[in-house]
C-alpha cells in the first residue's frame, strides 16, 4: 500500500540523516573543545554556532519514519504521534477495545477530558500540550480521522455518557448501526470484485499522494450555483430538525456539527473523484454528499435510541412519529 511505499522510501533518506546526525554530533563536540579556550566574540561565535548545531539536530531527530495509521494508542500517544507526522494520522481498531478507556473516568478528570486534544483534531484547531514530566507537543494543523468498529455496549456506553456529549466528543461522531446478521450468515464470502478492489485502491492512493497544501496558503473549494443552492436546502433542513422539537432534538450538538460535516464530505467525493480545487463542486458531488448525510441521521437517531435512557420516550415519539406518516 502506499504506507509501505512511503516507508521503503525512507529508508534510503534515513541512511542519510543518519550520516548527518554523526557529523553534527562531531562538530558539536568540537564546538564544545573549542569554546572552552575561547574567549571574548571567539566564544559568543562558538556559542551561537552550537545553538544552530542543536537546531538541526532536534530537526533530524523529530523525522519519523511514514505512518498512517495507528491502532492500539491513548489519546497521549495519538499526539505525540500525530505531531511527528505532520498532524495527519488515521487510528483504526478492528475491535473498538481503545473507545471503552475513553469512556471512563480515567479521562474525565476535574472537568478537563483528555480526549480534548482529539475534539481539537477534528476541527483543525492547533494542538499544543505541556507536561511537566515530557517533552512539549505542538501540532499546528492537525487532521485525525478515527474508524474504530464497536461492539453495540460500547457504542451505548459512548452515547449515554454525558460528559463525552458536553465536551463535543459525540458531536463529532458518524456512526453506524448495521442490523445483525446473525443466523444467517453465509459459511464463504465471494472476493471482491477486481475492478471495486482496484478502483478503491486507485482513489484513496489519490487522495493520498495529492499531498498536505501549505497551511498558509489552504485552497479553498468552492460550489456550483446549484450545489450551494442544495447545500443551503440540505442545512436549513438540518437546522430545523436540530430546534424543539424536531427529529434530531435530542442532541442538537450533534445536528449542528453534521451541517460542517455536509460540506466535508461535498470537498472529500469531488477531490476523490480527480476533480481539481479550481473547479467547482457540481450539483451531483453536492446531492451524494446530501445521501450520506441523511443516512448518517437515521442512523445516529438508532444509535442514541439504543443509549439513551430516556429512550422509552424516544422510541413512542418516533412510534407516533411513524404513524403520522403513514396516515
Amino acid at each position: 500500500g502506499v504506507e509501505a511505499r512511503r516507508r521503503a522510501a525512507f529508508r534510503d533518506e534515513k541512511v542519510e540523516l543518519d550520516v548527518e546526525m554523526e557529523r553534527l554530533r562531531g562538530d558539536k563536540d568540537r564546538l564544545l573543545r573549542e569554546q572552552k579556550k575561547a574567549r571574548g566574540d571567539e566564544r559568543h561565535l562558538c556559542e551561537g554556532e552550537l545553538l544552530e548545531i542543536e537546531r538541526r539536530i532536534s530537526d533530524i531527530q523529530m523525522v519519523a519514519s511514514p505512518r498512517m495509521v495507528v491502532r492500539d494508542a491513548t489519546p497521549e500517544a495519538l499526539v505525540r504521534e500525530m505531531g511527528r507526522q505532520g498532524g495527519r494520522l488515521s487510528w483504526v481498531h478492528p475491535e473498538g477495545g481503545q473507545v471503552i478507556n475513553l469512556c471512563t473516568k480515567s479521562y474525565l478528570k476535574n472537568g478537563e477530558s483528555k480526549l480534548a486534544a482529539l475534539c481539537q483534531a477534528y476541527s483543525g484547531e492547533s494542538i499544543t500540550v505541556t507536561r511537566i514530566t515530557r517533552d512539549d507537543v505542538d501540532v499546528p494543523h492537525p487532521m485525525l480521522t478515527m474508524l474504530l468498529a464497536a461492539q453495540p455496549h460500547v457504542l451505548r456506553d459512548i452515547l449515554g455518557n454525558r460528559e463525552l456529549e458536553d465536551i463535543g466528543f459525540v458531536g463529532r461522531l458518524v456512526v453506524a448501526v448495521p442490523p445483525s446478521i446473525v443466523g444467517k450468515r453465509p459459511l464463504s464470502t465471494g472476493e471482491v470484485p477486481e475492478p471495486v478492489r482496484r478502483g478503491y485502491e486507485d482513489r484513496i492512493t489519490t487522495l493520498v499522494e495529492r499531498g498536505r497544501p501549505n497551511p498558509d496558503e489552504m485552497p479553498v473549494l468552492t460550489l456550483s450555483v446549484d450545489a450551494a443552492a442544495l447545500f443551503q436546502q440540505a442545512r436549513d433542513r438540518l437546522e430545523r430538525e436540530i430546534g424543539d422539537g424536531g427529529r434530531l432534538s435530542f442532541c442538537p450538538s450533534w445536528g449542528a456539527k453534521m451541517q460542517g460535516r455536509l460540506g466535508r464530505l461535498a470537498g472529500l467525493f469531488h477531490l476523490a473523484a480527480g476533480m481539481s480545487v479550481e473547479e467547482p463542486i457540481s450539483e451531483a458531488t453536492m446531492r451524494n454528499a446530501v445521501g450520506v448525510s441523511d443516512w448518517a441521521c437515521e442512523h445516529f437517531e438508532a444509535a442514541w435510541l439504543m443509549a439513551d435512557p430516556r429512550g422509552e420516550e424516544a422510541r413512542t415519539r418516533k412510534a407516533w412519529l411513524f404513524i403520522l406518516r403513514a396516515l
